[in-house]
């Protein structure tokens, strides 16, 4: 039993702390990251890293290899898309109907596919170019939380035994 109680008109599950809070929250730091590089891919400007002289970061090696692209497509531009379609779909998952029964779903297979497409980045990056990008590394990180608290909440959902989720 909580010893804080609600303020007037506010019951105990709007102020529960969920996984779709959280979800919302990694999705807007993965935004944050997406939206720099593509912004500084577009602009041609150089992209902010921790590099020096014997680093094993150099974000520019990383975003200028032949691998920063897929089907002439940069890929902080699919990041960045994959980023706001996830959110799109999580703040709509309680209102549309489609959604409401397969929006987890949709989320998990975009986050898994973002993050195979992430780890393969990053054996290239390592393997191939020799140099790794702090952000891509962070972006990444980002993704691997967002599949495991997607995947909590798919789970919750297909054994119905999930709490319930306020939007």
């Amino acid at each position: 039993m909580s010893t804080v109680m609600p303020h007037e008109g506010e019951t105990t599950a709007t102020r529960r702390f969920t996984l779709w809070h959280l979800s919302v929250i990694l999705l807007i730091v993965g935004l944050a990251i997406t939206g720099y590089l593509s912004y500084e891919h577009a602009t041609g400007n150089a992209v902010a890293c921790v590099s020096g002289p014997n680093s094993a970061f150099d974000c520019d090696a990383v975003n200028s290899s032949i691998y920063s692209e897929f089907m002439g497509i940069y890929v902080g531009y699919l990041g960045l898309f994959a980023d706001v379609f996830m959110l799109v779909v999580l703040l709509l998952e309680k209102r549309v109907d489609l959604l409401r029964l397969y929006g987890v779903v949709i989320i998990f297979a975009v986050a898994l596919l973002g993050w195979l497409y992430h780890d393969y980045l990053t054996y290239v990056a390592i393997t191939r170019i020799g140099k790794l990008c702090i952000w891509c590394l962070t972006e990444h990180s980002i993704m691997t939380l967002l599949l495991i608290v997607t995947s909590v909440r798919l789970y919750r959902t297909l054994m119905g035994s999930g709490e319930p989720e306020e939007a």
